[in-house]
């Protein structure tokens, strides 16, 4: 039978985590700091039950850790109980971090709440009040945290008059750890809508006609690899198709990395207090400058409720007349800047805290592009940068030459926090900071000729 229903699709709540400053601001700071992976999903819940869902998705990664937290572990249940007094039912799979073995559940779980089996792929049935099947759920969850299973070649639902959703925990990858699968691989499964995934950390919709394919992203991020407004998705079905799907902000605090470039600054920068001038007008802007997942609806139209502050790293580069001034003060600028800008942006309705300024600034050059039209050398040097950014085998040779310290990874969880991580973005920015110190070198050596 068809019905028309809704639902939200969640993933990656990592109940017990905290967000990872590295230092202690003031008590109801940390406080926040502490509990907003919790408010997420309590933030979540509110909304299924002032929505009045049929039922919420897990996509795995409900906790942190295998070896869950007591007051992680009962925190959920709280949230779940308060679910099954409105009859809205909690369909979850156990990812990487939190895999599915005997008694691994410290607490009774609730009637609406079912966790599907690590040791073969189980079908739910959703049913209305009269008992006719309108949805049915495929799931499995990992049973250590790598799982090289191809899990979806055993999601087999027979039936096409329901609309069928499957939940896998996957870095949709063909080739790794993470429930090896392609997107193409999903599109051929048959009698699938919706493919309700977890595991990425960054909100996309990886295929938007039938069947759709979805990563809702980590509902509160805790740092930087985990920038932006994180969520979930709330799905209206209709007809046994997917009516409307829109993103619900879950976050209450949003990591931000902020570029500013002073050769572009309306202020003419010749100080520290210019540059924090600089800064404070920004912080200002960001404030109102809070987006959706790019691809996405927002379900609310004030997205700016419920955000606390943001988490911000000040990135300073460009060329001016300040460099003279700070070349040989770049660590005790950075350290006085982040202490006053705290001190001033730590206050109000919503903070904004200063976790890192690095200054990359250059020496100003008058008629730069010429210079580097006009010089062999110069030209040179531009010339290879741009190779750099564009040639993919040029930026792997780069890669290597940078040392085994770091590491080269997009996807959070494969990070080694013993390396230094090295993204496409960072690869960036180290070229350009290379560029311009070559630069620099050369002239000043040629000024000492």
């Amino acid at each position: 039978m068809t019905k028309n229903f809704k639902f939200i699709h969640t993933a990656d709540l990592h109940l017990g985590s905290i967000l990872h400053i590295g230092k202690k601001i003031n008590n109801s700071l940390n406080e926040l700091l502490k509990s907003a992976a919790n408010n997420a999903f309590k933030k979540l819940c509110d909304t299924a039950i002032e929505e009045n869902v049929d039922f919420i998705l897990i996509s795995g990664d409900i906790y942190d850790r295998e070896a869950r937290s007591v007051k992680g572990n009962r925190f959920f249940i709280e949230q779940a109980k308060r679910l099954e007094e409105k009859g809205i039912g909690l369909y979850a799979i156990g990812g990487n971090h939190d895999p599915i073995k005997n008694n691994s559940e410290l607490f009774t779980l609730p009637s609406n709440v079912h966790i599907f089996s690590s040791e073969k792929a189980e079908i739910k049935e959703i049913t209305d009040i009269n008992g006719n099947v309108y949805s049915r759920i495929v799931g499995q969850s990992y049973r250590e945290n790598w799982d090289s299973r191809k899990m979806f070649e055993n999601y087999k639902i027979e039936q096409k008059e329901s609309f069928n959703i499957a939940l896998l925990h996957t870095q949709l990858d063909g080739s790794n750890n993470y429930v090896p699968c392609t997107a193409v691989q999903l599109k051929e499964v048959d009698n699938i809508g919706y493919w309700a995934l977890g595991h990425i950390h960054k909100c996309s919709i990886i295929n938007e006609k039938e069947p759709l394919i979805a990563y809702p992203g980590i509902p509160q991020g805790r740092d930087f690899g985990e920038e932006g407004l994180g969520g979930a998705f709330m799905a209206e079905v209709a007809n046994n198709s997917i009516k409307d799907i829109k993103f619900i902000p879950l976050s209450e605090v949003i990591w931000k990395k902020i570029n500013l470039n002073i050769e572009e600054s309306e202020i003419d920068i010749k100080n520290i207090s210019d540059l924090e001038k600089l800064i404070l007008s920004k912080a200002e802007q960001i404030l109102m400058q809070i987006e959706v997942p790019s691809g996405t609806e927002s379900y609310t139209h004030n997205i700016n409720e419920g955000i606390k502050g943001f988490v911000v790293q000040w990135d300073i580069n460009g060329r001016g007349e300040i460099y003279s001034m700070l070349k040989d003060k770049i660590d005790e600028t950075s350290e006085y800047l982040i202490e006053s800008l705290n001190e001033r942006l730590l206050v109000g309705n919503k903070f904004v805290l200063t976790k890192a300024v690095n200054i990359n600034i250059g020496k100003e050059i008058k008629d730069l592009d010429n210079l580097k039209e006009q010089n062999a050398i110069f030209k040179e040097i531009s010339s290879f940068s741009k190779e750099a950014h564009n040639k993919e085998i040029l930026r792997e040779e780069l890669i290597k030459r940078l040392g085994s310290i770091w590491e080269v990874t997009e996807e959070y969880e494969d990070f080694n926090v013993k390396k230094l991580q090295l993204n496409n973005e960072l690869l960036k920015v180290i070229i350009n900071q290379a560029e311009q110190l070559a630069v620099d070198m050369i002239l000043e050596r040629s000024e000492d000729i």
